[in-house]
């Protein structure tokens, strides 16, 4: 399935991809307007916004071992989308925090900041994410050369800086930071090139039907 927008052709996935990633916003705005019971929805909200763009950015970093390991290359095509949609739900987490939260208190945002150490770590991460987006674009990629591909190698530490402020925000005990921590750790380990090469030639049967099967569309 192909989607045409003027001069843009959109693939199935996508399209799938934009419209999955826009219903966690209607989704997050239904339930402010329309649940009053929780005792602090701005809490609420920048829970919301901080876990989803900590979801889509390791959907972003997914890409890369879903074609390493089912050969499912139409991943390389929303990756960039991914990570946009990442930034996007993580600058909606800091205006919460900064804007509903503290109203902009510039003092004690600050202050904030530099002495709380999940804020600490929550704000290195929102700069890296911030120079990821800015150059994501293939005129940074050509202007950049081989400084934008060590740049974005820190999606990486950022995303581990992301899950140090989520088990460091989070009461103690709370499973999510643990199960996202163990995504991202078989994903980096994904990325050593021992593993990635011994992954590549030591198929199972099964993964390498569903390689086949996933790779059909994209060489038609």
């Amino acid at each position: 399935m192909v989607l045409s927008i003027g001069r843009h052709r959109f693939s199935g996935i996508q399209v799938l991809v934009h419209a999955a990633s826009w219903l966690p916003l209607v989704w997050i705005f239904l339930t402010y307007k329309f649940d009053p019971i929780k005792v602090n929805p701005i809490q609420t909200v920048t829970q919301q916004t901080g876990r989803i763009a900590l979801i889509w950015f390791l959907l972003s970093l997914a890409c890369t071992p879903a074609v390493t390991l089912l050969g499912f290359n139409p991943a390389l095509k929303v990756r960039r989308a991914l990570g946009l949609y990442a930034f996007f739900y993580a600058v909606l987490h800091f205006l919460t925090f900064s804007v509903l939260d503290y109203r902009l208190d510039l003092p004690q945002i600050f202050d904030l900041l530099v002495s709380k150490r999940y804020l600490i770590a929550g704000t290195l991460a929102f700069l890296i994410l911030i120079a990821l987006a800015i150059t994501s674009t293939q005129q940074s990629m050509r202007l950049l050369g081989k400084i934008w591909q060590r740049l974005h190698q820190l999606a990486y530490p950022g995303a581990v800086l992301v899950i140090l402020h989520y088990l460091w925000a989070a009461k103690a005990g709370t499973p999510g930071p643990y199960f996202y921590g163990a995504v991202l750790f078989g994903l980096l380990l994904l990325r050593v090139p021992l593993i990635k090469r011994w992954i590549t030639t030591h198929k199972p049967p099964w993964l390498r039907q569903i390689s086949q099967r996933l790779a059909r569309p994209a060489s038609k």
